[in-house]
């Protein structure tokens, strides 16, 4: 018996809607040269302050910066980064007034922002929780479609009235083109029973991640709409790669 040998990768949101925008000529295209297999994990970016800001919500971060235009920075890992991302979708969606300042990684935005020098950081939620859990950074919302597991406590922007600043921090597993579709199913089979066990819940929840099973034609349309949504954002607002 002969057997086919597929190449599939552990695709994501950084990789297929943002990180072809940033690159002049990228080689791939990540709707036409991938076949979707299944989702694996969300991990959403969070909105966290300086614990000094009298900001508890998001009405009080949108209330404030319509009061103070220019006056509430956030930092984020740099130019195109997913914190970047989430600002823009922030101001674009709110037509807030934010000013970027963009680190090498999220994690030197932090000592500014405890000290005072930045505003707010915007940064997955994974590496974010240990800053939260201090106490040195307070969690203003999740900019996700769903609050995740690890802090079930702070809402979504969605909740606080604001449904257009949701930005999925998505994981997922990606096939060549043209991949046939009994292998997809058996692939996406196989993903939906490893992602339904407990341990893999228990790691994932410890890196402040949540499981996302979905079917190949759900990964599909999410790939397709974040790539349009934020493509479309990201020319509107000049993001180039530095």
């Amino acid at each position: 018996m002969l057997f086919r040998s597929y190449t599939i990768v552990l695709s994501s949101l950084s990789a297929y809607a943002i990180g072809p925008r940033l690159v002049k000529d990228a080689p791939y295209d990540p709707i036409k040269d991938f076949t979707a297999i299944g989702g694996v994990a969300i991990a959403p970016t969070i909105l966290t302050v300086n614990a000094s800001l009298p900001l508890q919500s998001v009405k009080d971060v949108i209330a404030y910066a319509r009061a103070n235009p220019g006056k509430l920075s956030y930092g984020s890992s740099g130019i195109g980064s997913v914190g970047h991302i989430s600002g823009e979708v922030l101001r674009t969606s709110t037509g807030l007034e934010l000013v970027h300042v963009p680190y090498k990684t999220a994690a030197q935005a932090y000592p500014d922002m405890i000290s005072g020098t930045v505003s707010m950081v915007f940064d997955a939620l994974p590496s974010a929780i240990q800053h939260v859990r201090s106490g040195k950074a307070r969690p203003i919302a999740m900019m996700s479609d769903r609050r995740a597991s690890i802090l079930p406590e702070v809402p979504t922007f969605s909740e606080a009235g604001f449904p257009q600043a949701t930005l999925r921090l998505w994981v997922g597993l990606h096939g060549p083109a043209n991949l046939p579709a009994t292998v997809v199913q058996r692939l996406n089979e196989t993903l939906q029973r490893a992602l339904s066990t407990a341990e893999l819940k228990e790691r994932f929840a410890a890196a402040g991640a949540d499981p996302y099973p979905t079917t190949p034609q759900q990964l599909a349309e999410l790939t397709r709409g974040d790539v349009d949504r934020l493509g479309k954002m990201m020319a509107a607002s000049g993001i180039k790669g530095e």
